[in-house]
């Protein structure tokens, strides 16, 4: 990972593109300020908190480094990301088949 002049930290995918990761200060600190949100946050989520569950940690550990995800106050269930990552996926699934319906 890389950080630049305004301590935003950027990590590389495994196509080579750079990605800024905002929800982590330089010092490895969640940043409140900032709401940083992707359609992977709702995939990788549910992930951690299933690799969470089967490790044993303390309290503060697991709160720091899988805080899940909120609207405002209130915490996404588990459920209801995976729904939204399953209606995105058709909605998508479908407009790819509406695209290339016809052949040339």
């Amino acid at each position: 990972s890389v950080v630049d002049e305004n301590n935003n930290t950027y990590v590389l995918s495994i196509d080579g593109k750079r990605f800024a990761v905002t929800r982590f200060t330089a010092a490895g600190l969640l940043d409140q300020g900032s709401t940083w949100k992707s359609s992977g946050t709702y995939v990788v989520d549910p992930m951690r908190r299933a690799v969470f569950a089967h490790l044993t940690l303390p309290a503060f550990v697991r709160a720091k480094l899988s805080p899940g995800v909120t609207w405002g106050s209130w915490h996404v269930p588990t459920l209801l990301e995976l729904a939204l990552v399953t209606l995105v996926g058709l909605a998508f699934l479908g407009a790819g088949i509406w695209q290339f319906r016809r052949t040339e």
